[in-house]
């Protein structure tokens, strides 16, 4: 564990936190951000961003097209 965090979810908070650089600075649709961040399955991707900020990422971006 890193400071208490263990590494998976180290891991899991750099990829989110790069997903949400490339939602609020890229118009890459949300599916293929989660690609980027190592998800290939969009719907584990937009649960796991959740559970982390709270909000969808579709909340977050200007092309709030998930497809």
């Amino acid at each position: 564990s890193v400071y208490g965090t263990s590494i998976l979810q180290y891991v899991i908070d750099k990829k989110m936190q790069l997903a949400m650089q490339l939602i609020l600075t890229t118009e890459m649709q949300i599916k293929h951000i989660g690609n980027q961040v190592g998800y290939d399955n969009p719907s584990k991707f937009s649960a796991t961003f959740k559970k982390k900020y709270g909000r969808l990422p579709s909340d977050f971006s200007t092309d709030s097209a998930v497809n």
